[in-house]
């Protein structure tokens, strides 16, 4: 995890580190492993199921490494001041949200919503405490879905 992780103290922005974890780069290999497992179960003729196999782990491997080279990313969340930065770039939109026991953290950076995610134990509580309590504004309409009027 993080060699450094601060929070709680309420005046102090709370600090804490994301760095791609060893075992979402073994999910990704194991989900390469199923795909061509499940193309070899498959019906395809010989030819075309040896170049979808060897595609299959190429692209696997490849997504596997491309985590795994991520760079770590320092947050610093001041909910006091509404800022938060991410290698002291400000964020927009910051929004943790909790899917069966994996933290999701999002933001809006350029325009461009990016994502982080955190397994069990990768943050601590005092981390997941202050980030809950971020102040949340409403997402805007989609500009395809009528702007929300009712009909």
């Amino acid at each position: 995890m993080s060699n450094w992780s601060h929070c709680c103290a309420r005046s102090l922005p709370c600090r804490f580190e994301w760095q791609p974890a060893a075992q979402v780069t073994a999910g990704l290999l194991v989900l390469g492993l199923l795909a061509m497992l499940a193309l070899m179960a498959s019906a395809w003729p010989r030819p075309a199921l040896n170049l979808a196999v060897c595609i299959a782990g190429l692209l696997a491997v490849l997504q596997a490494l491309q985590w795994q080279r991520g760079a770590p990313l320092a947050f610093v969340v001041d909910r006091y001041q509404a800022r938060a930065s991410c290698d002291g770039i400000e964020l927009e939109q910051l929004l943790l949200i909790q899917r069966c026991g994996v933290y999701v953290l999002r933001w809006r950076l350029a325009g461009r919503q990016r994502q982080c995610v955190f397994l069990p134990g990768q943050l601590p509580a005092a981390v997941i405490s202050e980030l809950h309590q971020w102040p949340r504004t409403p997402a805007p309409f989609h500009k395809g879905s009528g702007g929300g009027t009712i009909a």
